[in-house]
């Protein structure tokens, strides 16, 4: 392979274009997974809806960080 397609297939060119395409949608999944924690809890079910809720701070955190990333490498 030549120099240009091993920097394409390296893995922080693809961790950067992941970066880079990063939406505001993948926040959904924060959002999607708290209120199915609710609905656990108030049904009864604590220990999933705990679990759950710990998947929801942490993919928070997780989508946050990137977020702010993506603002600092590919602003404007």
């Amino acid at each position: 392979m030549d120099t240009a397609t091993d920097a394409r297939h390296s893995l922080g060119f693809r961790a950067n274009q992941a970066v880079r395409t990063l939406t505001p949608g993948y926040f959904a999944l924060t959002m999607a997974s708290g209120i199915i924690s609710v609905g656990l809890e108030l049904e009864g079910f604590h220990a999933l809806s705990v679990a759950l809720l710990v998947v929801c701070v942490l993919s928070y955190i997780l989508i946050l960080g990137l977020s702010l990333l993506r603002l600092a490498r590919h602003a404007g």
